[in-house]
């Protein structure tokens, strides 16, 4: 869809006219409807120690678990020896 806006001056005289494309305020609104109805099925297909590229989720939570494990495992070592 394309509009006209006006600019100052005579507006007798199409220069001071200038058009306004909305294709992107098109595109824009199905992506963000896209978007949030995928949200809702995503969540039941993405296994739940997916971390990566899911929002809410942070990259630290998984650093924080191996950091946990290998901590346990050292101890463990420990009072084996």
């Amino acid at each position: 869809m394309t509009t006209l806006l006006t600019r100052k001056g005579d507006l007798s005289e199409m220069k001071n006219y200038r058009p306004l494309s909305l294709a992107n305020c098109d595109h824009k609104n199905f992506t963000r409807i896209l978007n949030l109805r995928m949200m809702g099925v995503l969540t039941k297909l993405i296994n739940c120690n997916q971390i990566d590229f899911v929002p809410g989720k942070y990259v630290v939570e998984n650093d924080l678990r191996c950091q946990l494990i290998m901590d346990d495992a050292q101890r463990q070592y420990d009072i084996a020896e």
